[in-house]
């Protein structure tokens, strides 16, 4: 009796075989928003805004 040929798993760790351009889109996707907000955050951090730091001129009346 011939037995049938037990199919081939797949290597790796994705369940699916997506295709390799929407992994690299997904990708280059997440690497521009943590490197966009990584500059924005550290552009807030070094902002410097001295007229937040002195009493608010509003209620000097």
């Amino acid at each position: 009796m011939i037995s049938p040929n037990p199919k081939p798993r797949r290597k790796g760790w994705l369940p699916r075989s997506y295709s390799n351009t929407w992994l690299t889109t997904l990708m280059v996707a997440f690497i521009v928003l943590i490197s966009v907000s990584l500059s924005i955050l550290f552009f807030w951090r070094s902002l410097y805004l001295p007229e937040l730091k002195k009493p608010c001129a509003l209620f000097d009346e």
